[in-house]
């Protein structure tokens, strides 16, 4: 398996990944074979050009190699950032792009047996634009079908607090329903929370630092431990192993039918409007692993928790496909869940207004309520998101949705970020009427 880390957490994670899954591999006395069997990583950390360095890493990624001569990872530095930005990410950052592809194909060609690649990248924040861009270059590079491609998605921290993580997340989803085979969701926030108030800690944490501090444990290895046990490579580490299980159990796992234990099957979805049908929504943070409540017979099979819903919630779009009573069901839901976080009341009652909606021709009319309420929000007080919000109100202000793309395009103040983000709403529109 080739690991693809994007973002300081996303590189985090792989560093993690590889601290415990390198030492498992004894090189013995054939090193170049020992090179060949082992997992494959390529970090590309971004970050701030105000607040970068690069020193500050260096001695985390030594003690990850094994003996290996640093073969088994590429690090690439960015000290640019995509300055919290989707389109920054996509469109603007070629070369990185690039040289995060080679990087990646000299891995994959440097190992005995490739099997796919896993990428791991936040879900809210600029780096979106460059995991979409990466995952549709991988996608070209290898054909339809002929390799698996991975998409580990973990929330931020923030709880998508940062002016344009809604909109990153938006055009994101996009991406991973066209090129990724599969996805796998961690709430960041929720593991977190739940194993500080577990024993033995009796103390609420508040962030990453503050958990590995209280807890003894490495944030970045409980997700990496996740992660192990859910592709079956095992572990070096069986305390740290066990304790991931009892603490953070299939629920934070979105797509993933479980993974508590590796002897029980593991059952995977990659047909989209699928795992649209079979989703269901905890009631809150406070209800226990086992006592949840389903939506309704026989769309409640699985395990999954709220991947799709969670990130639909945060880019405000919710469309369901089933009568209004599930989707009222589904609304009412999302109230409870996420009105603490994310939605104040007015905004949920515009939200709730539209959730309902289940016919195909009310699709445009869904989607142009979302850019409303998603976008003409009291925090978003960037000029970008000024450009943005403009956009959003000529889109309202046309009878029909997809024919008014061509006069947005026309604004002087759009021309240089709205092309990617119309065409992708564009194609959202035409996929979801689908």
């Amino acid at each position: 398996m080739l690991y693809l880390g994007v973002g300081q957490h996303g590189a985090d994670i792989c560093t993690s990944l590889a601290t415990l899954s390198l030492p498992s591999h004894s090189p013995g006395e054939n090193e170049e074979q020992f090179l060949k069997s082992t997992p494959r990583f390529v970090v590309v950390r971004t970050a701030n050009k105000f607040n970068f360095d690069k020193s500050t890493y260096t001695g985390t990624i030594d003690r990850c190699m094994y003996k290996s001569k640093k073969k088994d990872m590429i690090s690439i530095w960015d000290a640019e950032g995509t300055n919290g930005n989707w389109c920054t990410g996509y469109s603007e950052r070629e070369a990185l792009i690039q040289e995060t592809i080679e990087a990646y194909r000299k891995q994959a060609e440097g190992m005995d047996k490739f099997e796919g690649c896993m990428l791991v990248s936040t879900f809210g924040g600029g780096e979106t634009g460059l995991t979409s861009r990466i995952l549709e270059e991988i996608n070209d590079m290898h054909g339809e079908g002929k390799v698996y491609i991975g998409a580990s998605v973990l929330d931020s921290f923030e709880n998508f607090r940062a002016p344009l993580d809604r909109y990153n997340s938006l055009i994101a989803l996009t991406w991973l329903h066209r090129y990724a085979d599969v996805v796998v969701h961690f709430d960041a926030t929720e593991i977190m929370e739940n194993i500080s108030t577990a024993s033995p800690l009796k103390r609420k944490t508040n962030t990453a630092g503050d958990f590995n501090n209280k807890s003894g444990f490495n944030y970045n290895d409980i997700t990496a431990a996740c992660a192990f046990r859910l592709y079956g490579l095992g572990l070096s580490r069986p305390l740290l192993s066990d304790f991931c299980m009892q603490m953070c159990p299939h629920k934070y796992s979105k797509i993933v039918h479980t993974f508590q234990s590796v002897s029980r099957k593991t059952e995977v979805f990659t047909n989209w409007e699928e795992l649209l049908r079979r989703i269901q929504f905890v009631n809150d943070r406070q209800s226990s692993v086992g006592n949840r409540r389903l939506l309704r017979k026989p769309y409640a099979i699985s395990t999954m928790a709220t991947c799709i819903g969670r990130a639909n919630v945060a880019s405000g779009l919710i469309i369901t496909d089933r009568g209004d009573d599930f989707g009222i069901q589904v609304s009412n839901k999302i109230k409870r869940h996420f009105q603490p976080t994310l939605w104040n009341a007015e905004r949920f009652h515009k939200f709730n207004a539209y959730t309902h909606t289940s016919k195909a021709k009310n699709t445009t009319k869904t989607i142009k309520d979302t850019l409303s309420v998603c976008i003409n929000c009291p925090e978003y007080n960037c000029a970008l998101v000024d450009n943005i919000n403009k956009m959003a109100k000529t889109l309202l202000e046309q009878n029909a949705f997809v024919h008014c793309l061509e006069n947005t395009l026309e604004l002087d103040d759009l021309k240089d970020m709205s092309k990617t983000m119309v065409d992708t709403i564009a194609n959202m529109s035409t996929l979801i009427q689908e």
